[in-house]
């Protein structure tokens, strides 16, 4: 059985859902109001391995209210890195949040192949499988909710955390078979 430490954020911080929200309602839409070209671009050009204290990202993670240990950890600075870089991408394509990405990725019928590097990397090479197929999703534009994505992302990094990340796999390649498999009996009919 797993603890409840294991498979959700502390109680005294806010979900990963929702600090996920908040970050992105800190990298506004483009054409919105408030939208700023020069940060955006920062954000979405960023490396993550390497530019985990750029102003613009530490300022969008601070305001968004993510707990000061998570920035200051250069593990889940570079998390949040890629997170805030997945999010500044799909705010630039105006892609809204629309299913779970294993459905969307399963719409898109990405390989088997690509499927399984994503959800089999960790750490660095985690971080860029993800970039990338969030790039794919832009690429198509399709409005998708990357939670699982970036809560993987974070959790991956975190020790003792290893059932919590297969976890979040397995939701990510269910989601992504059950629309495979949909799709495949639509098509049959």
């Amino acid at each position: 059985m797993i603890e409840a430490s294991q498979t959700q954020p502390a109680n005294d911080r806010p979900s990963y859902a929702e600090l996920f929200r908040k970050l992105s309602n800190e990298i506004p839409l483009r054409g919105s109001r408030l939208f700023n070209s020069g940060i955006s671009a920062t954000l979405r050009r960023l490396d993550p391995e390497t530019e985990f204290s750029t102003p613009a990202l530490v300022r969008a993670l601070v305001f968004a209210g993510v707990p000061g240990s998570d920035i200051r950890s250069p593990t889940q600075a570079k998390a949040w890195a890629a997170i805030t870089q997945a999010l500044a991408l799909m705010a630039h394509a105006d892609l809204p949040r629309g299913p779970r990405i294993g459905k969307v990725l399963a719409e898109l019928e990405l390989s088997d192949n690509r499927l399984a590097r994503l959800l089999t990397a960790q750490g660095e090479s985690l971080r860029a499988q993800a970039l990338r197929t969030v790039r794919i999703v832009v690429a198509a534009g399709k409005p998708s909710t990357l939670d699982d994505l970036l809560e993987l992302m974070l959790v991956d990094g975190l020790p003792g955390q290893d059932e919590w990340a297969e976890a979040i796999r397995l939701r990510i390649v269910e989601s992504y078979e059950r629309a495979a498999h949909q799709a495949e009996k639509a098509a049959a009919s």
